[in-house]
């Protein structure tokens, strides 16, 4: 075995310079450079595609290899199929999230989103966004990605005319700039909220976004940009009937069109100039301001048709350039094959005679062993059959023959508690010790009922806005009761202000529930527990801290595992270990996390995070 390894190594460092050099640097560089093309380059995009998975796959790189997908949307898009290109963006993602590449699942999810929104397939879009931007949180994805989703929301919003959600998504997406410090994102935020702003006719609310879209173009000295702000400015002051203001904006439109060269912009600053002494009444400047725009008209006309044949004859060249390189790329090819082929043969004749007598022997053992491992595959699949089988029955024996005991003890001890004689202290204790007792045997069969059945995963996620501080007060007072009977203080520390949050309100009192009940289950008599909620970044922090009985350092990575009981409860209460279980599965579908921090007889922390 060991010269035969010793000859593989050998050949293997012969042919290496024949096959050439393939490494994960010169293939990110492949997919850098092919990024840079454009819809004049598409063939170009296909070739580059099929190069970058056949060199990704032959090293074994999966992340790479989903570039051809990525790539052939690009193709296709560019070449009218927009099925096709829907087709490979659709593959990128599942194949993105089957694989937990999630650079890769944003991009597909944003090219996605582009294809919906050209083809005013808006319902569609807006699945994807709300996906990404949900999954995005959860994943802490690029800020810079999530804002711009956030922006298409608000595009979609306010193509729809829904003026309020698009003006919500827009300052979301401000938001996550600002945090940021993405100045140029900033003002494209800005540009999109007065655009928002002016086609609601709310134009002295579009001006501030406008005019620090000004103080910062002129700040980096983008004349280009600000010719595009002074034409809003100017649109608004001719809205609010300001024409001084107005026919100033104009002419700094001009100014700026003649020092930078472009006949196109001295042609629309003239049309302004037209339009707002019409509007104005003052048709004689009016019709001198047309002239002077139609006579730049015929002057770009004659550019473009000149401009246009510059064009042709560059992309004739480029195409017969393209047509050299494919047709030397082939040439290249088939040497390599030839190489390949002739190399693959001559190491072939030498190893065939010594590998093939070693790999008979070997495929025996091999099938010995594989025919026994089959046998006892097969033994233990039928023996998980049987033992899930008898799972099922007794979880149909708990809820229906158990139930019916405890609902006969509750009837009757009603009936026992109605004829009892009130000075009778003695009866009266032991009929509420009954109750407590057939209340505590039902909840036990309904937890175990709740985590069998998966209940958090048949819930339909409802997301709205809420205040966490007023859900939580209300979970507090709904265990007060609980708290009296040991004494135990419940003490809520809210935050300054109220906490709104974007999820589904039911499963996160059921969250506070669980872990407000574990609280004061776990907690001595005449103990303390401790709620409190704050704001931190971009989360929301809930602590349920106690005095009790607390947890060892070795149950803790166990603590949120299924019929897991780390301490015993105190003063009589039950515990079945699945409190922890249900929340912990529920944060799992919600985006949040929980974490514990425990002390044996000092208490325990619990922290539950939340996205805003």
């Amino acid at each position: 075995m060991k010269q035969l390894l010793f000859f593989l190594l050998f050949f293997w460092g012969c042919l290496k310079p024949v096959f050439g050099q393939v490494t994960e640097t010169s293939i990110r560089a492949k997919i850098d450079k092919t990024l840079t093309f454009y819809e004049s380059k598409k063939d170009s995009i296909k070739l580059m595609a099929e190069q970058i998975r056949a060199d990704a796959q032959s090293i074994g790189l999966k992340k790479e290899a989903l570039y051809y997908h990525r790539f052939m949307g690009f193709y296709y898009e560019y070449d009218g199929k927009i099925d096709l290109a829907v087709k490979s963006y659709l593959t990128l993602l599942k194949e993105a999230e089957k694989n937990q590449f999630f650079d890769e699942k944003y991009q597909a999810i944003g090219d996605l989103v582009n294809i919906y929104i050209s083809t005013e397939q808006n319902e569609k879009a807006k699945v994807l966004l709300f996906k990404g931007i949900l999954e995005g949180q959860k994943e802490k994805a690029n800020p810079r990605r999530l804002s711009t989703y956030y922006t298409n929301l608000g595009v979609i919003y306010r193509k729809e005319s829904k003026f309020d959600s698009a003006f919500y998504y827009y300052t979301q997406a401000l938001k996550i700039k600002k945090n940021i410090k993405d100045s140029v994102g900033i003002a494209n935020v800005y540009i999109n909220l007065a655009t928002l702003l002016i086609k609601q006719g709310k134009y002295a609310q579009a001006k501030p976004y406008i005019e620090r879209n000004i103080a910062f173009h002129k700040a980096i000295h983008s004349d280009e940009d600000l010719w595009y702000d002074y034409g809003n400015m100017s649109e608004i002051y001719l809205k609010l009937n300001q024409r001084k203001e107005a026919e100033w904006y104009v002419n700094e439109c001009l100014r700026i069109a003649k020092k930078s060269g472009s006949k196109t912009k001295e042609h629309i600053s003239m049309n302004s100039l037209a339009d707002l002494h019409r509007y104005f009444g003052d048709y004689k400047k009016a019709y001198e301001y047309y002239a002077i725009y139609d006579s730049l008209g015929k002057e770009l006309i004659n550019a473009e048709t000149n401009k246009s044949i510059a064009q042709l004859r560059e992309q004739y060249e480029s195409e017969k350039k393209e047509q050299e390189n494919k047709l030397l790329n082939q040439q290249l090819k088939q040497e390599q094959q030839q190489r390949l082929i002739f190399g693959i043969s001559f190491l072939g004749v030498l190893l065939f005679s010594g590998v093939i007598g070693y790999f008979l022997v070997k495929n025996r053992q091999k099938n010995k062993m594989l025919n026994e491992k089959n046998e006892l595959i097969e033994r233990q699949n039928t023996r998980l059959s049987d033992l899930n089988r008898e799972k099922n029955q007794l979880i149909s024996i708990v809820s229906h023959d158990l139930s019916t005991p405890f609902l006969v003890i509750n009837t009757w001890n009603s009936i026992l508690k109605m004829n009892i004689d009130a000075a009778n202290t003695k009866a009266l204790e032991a009929v509420q010790i009954i109750e407590k007792s057939a209340k505590q045997g039902m909840n036990l069969i309904q937890d175990v009922l709740n985590v069998e059945k998966a209940e958090t995963n048949k819930h339909t996620l409802r997301l709205e806005t809420f205040d966490l501080q007023t859900l939580t007060q209300e979970v507090l007072n709904e265990f007060a009761e609980a708290a009296r009977a040991k004494n135990i203080q419940l003490l809520f520390e809210p935050a300054p202000q109220p906490l709104h949050l974007l999820s589904d309100p039911h499963l996160v009192q059921r969250v506070l529930e669980n872990l407000v009940s574990n609280a004061i289950k776990y907690s001595n008599p005449n103990g303390r527990v401790w709620v409190s909620a704050e704001k931190k970044d971009d989360t929301v922090l809930v602590h349920v801290k106690d005095e009790g009985i607390g947890i060892e350092s070795k149950h803790l990575p166990h603590l949120f595992e299924k019929y897991n009981t780390a301490s015993a409860a105190t003063a009589g209460n039950l515990s079945t270990g699945l409190g922890l279980s249900i929340v912990k599965r529920i944060l799992d579908e919600i985006g949040g996390i929980i974490l514990c921090k425990s002390e044996p007889g000092k208490g325990t922390e619990f922290t539950v995070r939340l996205a805003v």
